[in-house]
């Protein structure tokens, strides 16, 4: 089993023009929270762990968006992993 810590080393910085190509209706996830982890994210999806990404959605954790097109902000930390894409503002 994947752990949050593998799924986290796979996290390269993006921006928008990198990940327009892949606009193809799966699903982003924008991590809003500056203390919860893309691999903490891309786990609970994972194993889909519905009470979690709930969770974290109705206290404005993360939001789910369907378009690379809706999600605010242009540079992201990004990775993608079992068919949808997380992501985290990137301030450099």
């Amino acid at each position: 089993m994947t752990t949050p810590e593998e799924l986290e080393r796979l996290v390269d910085p993006a921006d928008r023009s990198q990940l327009y190509p892949y606009d193809d209706g799966r699903l982003w996830y924008l991590v809003k929270n500056p203390i919860l982890t893309l691999g903490e994210v891309a786990h609970a999806s994972l194993l889909g762990d519905a009470v979690k990404l709930n969770w974290w959605v109705s206290n404005g954790d993360m939001e789910i968006y369907k378009s690379i097109r809706d999600v605010p902000g242009s540079l992201f930390l990004a990775i993608f992993f079992e068919n949808a894409y997380f992501l985290k503002l990137y301030e450099s």
